[in-house]
């Protein structure tokens, strides 16, 4: 029967670290390797890695993916490449370190460079160690004593410090070992054995003791029962798997000067409309659904909705879960970065409904057009977000970013976030009450573009070459209407009276007396309903007003009689 290996857990890069020594040494004797080393394209195909070859000039400035510890070559200094890490896994379930890992394995096999102590054994890559597991396993009391206690804080620091004290004291790396045979032989030794003498010396045994726990963590040999008490509430982080390909794929066009834009105006005067003509006349993305969101905003959203925030959910067991939420703003952000060479727009629509500074909170700050991450060039390689971000930020070392935390768990780490120069962002604001949410850094990082109503001729024609506005009585009508809103509304002191006029979208598609009294009657809640303006005013704007042809209102004494009036013409059926 074969022998199974023993299975060994570590870091890519610290695995790597440990046999750089002897890769300078072979380079030492043997330039063509040291030129092998030195070339991008030989070290992508070796080694995985993406773009960066495995050996650098400390001079050639470009130091930002390398490791800071020098090495002496032949009178030349040089840095190590630092790329090993990658938690994307592909379809056949391989994480990105591990097939590194595996490479380098090979490599070091072909050269004759394998440290004894790795050979036929079965080497595991990670992102984070296995000592980090335990650490976090045992100092998060996922194990109990027998009374069902949790350990001492004293008591858990104590264990730990003495694993550790293993590899010092007797170059044992405990944390390199997985298999339960040899650490159980190891846990004898020290129990009764020849290392029992320095287990006793060691606070009591806490160096078998420890190792029982480090034993139990691999065995899983908690009972139901504790499985149970320490899931009842598991804190995770944001899904690392959802890796993409950091994409080199064009699509639409880039050249567009207006990264934001706050279009306002009053309600119906085509403000979303206009963002619709940039993204297939200027964007040239009409039909590339995924590069479009568009969210309406009311006052009940928030931070949590649009960029992260928690997620609960209960198991089978009725255990609790929490997990990172991602907003769809963050999501469009994502996606953006990922594609740097297609452009991504993010609509946010009656901005007026909230504050979009609460909305997507520091991220503001990363809109201007100098703060945004530029001149990104895309290697096809596959990433998570967090890692695309941290490889971006170190190549260039000026790009502005925010740092934001993890919202689930116990970690002092933050991750970066960056905004794309490939994503606009164009919102809309109506007039009403606008002030609030109109703040001065928004009027600063936007291009403010005001909207008005049209009339018939300035609407023009639609790609059939039908006129938008179906009638010119109407058109007309709209037109008189607005100028006399203004000069009424000034004539009572209103400081902007432009947040008075009509939008024209109500209007163009009136073609007879009934679809026009729908209309007025739409024009009534306006000024009675959201504007509160008295009846007095109302009639004043509207008595030297020329009707449209076969149109008749009669301006009563109050809204209620002209109202009612309106519905019979209008005639409801359903209301009889």
């Amino acid at each position: 029967m074969n022998e199974l290996k023993e299975h060994i857990e570590i870091q890519t890069a610290t695995f790597v670290k440990e046999h750089i020594k002897d890769i300078i040494e072979l380079c030492t004797i043997n330039n063509d390797e040291l030129n092998n080393l030195l070339d991008k394209e030989y070290s992508k195909k070796t080694f995985g890695l993406s773009s960066y070859s495995f050996l650098t000039l400390v001079n050639s400035g470009n130091k930002g993916r390398y490791w800071v510890d020098e090495y002496l070559i032949n009178s030349e200094t040089y840095l190590v490449c630092s790329q090993w890490g990658g938690r994307y896994t592909n379809r056949d379930g391989i994480s990105t370190s591990q097939r590194k890992g595996d490479k380098f394995i090979e490599y070091l096999s072909n050269h004759d460079l394998l440290l004894d102590k790795y050979k036929n054994k079965n080497i595991e890559f990670v992102v984070g160690s296995l000592e980090d597991k335990f650490k976090k396993w045992w100092t998060n009391n996922f194990s109990k004593k027998s009374d069902g206690n949790d350990f001492a804080e004293a008591t858990k620091s104590g264990y730990l410090r003495a694993l550790k004290q293993l590899k010092t004291s007797q170059n044992i790396d405990i944390f390199l070992m997985r298999n339960l045979d040899n650490l159980n032989k190891l846990l004898v030794r020290l129990d009764s054995g020849d290392l029992s003498e320095y287990n006793k010396r060691n606070k009591n045994r806490d160096t078998s003791n420890g190792l029982k726990q480090y034993i139990k963590f691999l065995n899983d040999e908690s009972n139901e029962q504790e499985d149970i008490k320490f899931n009842e509430i598991q804190l995770t982080k944001e899904n690392t798997k959802n890796d993409f390909k950091f994409s080199d794929e064009e699509k639409g066009n880039l050249d567009f000067l207006y990264k934001n834009i706050l279009f306002k105006g009053v309600p119906g005067t085509g403000k979303s409309r206009a963002i619709d003509t940039i993204i297939e006349k200027e964007l040239n993305i009409k039909d590339e659904k995924k590069n479009i969101l568009r969210v309406n905003i009311h006052s009940a959203s928030s931070n949590a909705d649009l960029m992260q925030g928690i997620g609960i959910s209960t198991n089978a067991n009725g255990s609790i879960k929490y997990s990172e939420k991602q907003g769809l703003i963050l999501d469009m952000i994502k996606r953006a970065t990922f594609h740097p060479k297609q452009p991504f727009v993010l609509i946010l629509e009656e901005i007026q409904e909230n504050s979009l500074n609460e909305l997507i909170g520091d991220l503001i700050y990363l809109i201007e057009e100098d703060k945004r991450a530029k001149e990104i060039e895309a290697d096809n390689e596959e990433y998570s977000y967090e890692e695309l971000v941290n490889k971006l930020i170190e190549e260039h070392k000026d790009m502005s970013y925010i740092e934001v935390p993890y919202l689930v768990n116990d970690s002092t780490d933050y991750k970066k976030m960056i905004m794309p120069n490939n994503l606009f962002i164009f919102c809309t604001s109506n007039y009403r009450d606008d002030k609030k949410v109109i703040e001065d850094n928004l009027l600063r990082r936007f291009e403010v573009i005001e909207i008005y109503p049209k009339n018939k001729k300035e609407m023009g024609k639609d790609e059939n070459e039908e006129d938008y506005f179906k009638s010119k009585d109407v058109s007309d009508f709209l037109e008189a209407l607005n100028t006399s809103i203004l000069k009424v509304m000034d004539d009572n002191h209103e400081t902007h009276p432009d947040r008075f006029i009509i939008g024209h979208s109500i209007w163009k598609d009136v073609t007879d007396d009934k679809t026009f009294y729908k209309a007025f009657s739409k024009l009534i809640t306006e000024f009675k309903d959201i504007r509160e303006v008295e009846f007095d005013i109302f009639k004043e704007i509207l008595k030297d007003i020329d009707l449209p042809k076969d149109i008749e209102i009669e301006l009563k004494k109050s809204y209620f009689e002209l109202i009612k009036d309106l519905q019979i013409k209008i005639n409801y059926g359903f209301l009889n």
